[in-house]
């Protein structure tokens, strides 16, 4: 159930399909660390945000104004900040390529995610794989 639900979030963007939440928000948070997005107190890095949506299909304008908009969030806690750094995201990118019904990820594959215990594993692949894992 566990993989279901994590591939409907991610692939399908469906946060109401997250059954733990608290867990779902610092599994986040991990993904952001390892891809240096944000650091382990719960800041943004906005020069890697930066030069990673530099190889997707967003304009330069379009990632400058979500990064700005999205990473304005009004929290402390390191997992919040991520999980509403996402919901924005999300839903600013479907507002402007709806139509393309693109997700915004790495020129050379899907991202592909483990999380166990308290690490979270990222690599590359073709298809997007989950192994179940406690989120606490």
């Amino acid at each position: 159930m566990l993989v279901e639900s994590m591939n409907s979030v991610l692939v399908n963007r469906q946060l109401t399909a997250v059954e733990n939440v608290e867990g779902f928000k610092c599994f986040l948070h991990c993904l952001y660390n390892r891809y240096n997005w944000m650091d382990e107190e719960g800041g943004f890095l906005l020069r890697n945000m930066k030069s990673s949506l530099e190889a997707t299909r967003l304009d330069d304008f379009t990632a400058d104004w979500l990064i700005f908009k999205c990473s304005a969030v009004h929290s402390s806690d390191r997992c919040d900040r991520a999980f509403k750094f996402t919901q924005c995201f999300w839903d600013e990118t479907k507002e402007h390529y709806e139509d393309d019904n693109i997700a915004i990820k790495q020129r050379e594959g899907v991202m592909h995610f483990r999380r166990t215990g308290r690490v979270c594993a990222v690599g590359t692949t073709s298809s997007l794989s989950f192994y179940p894992a406690s989120l606490e």
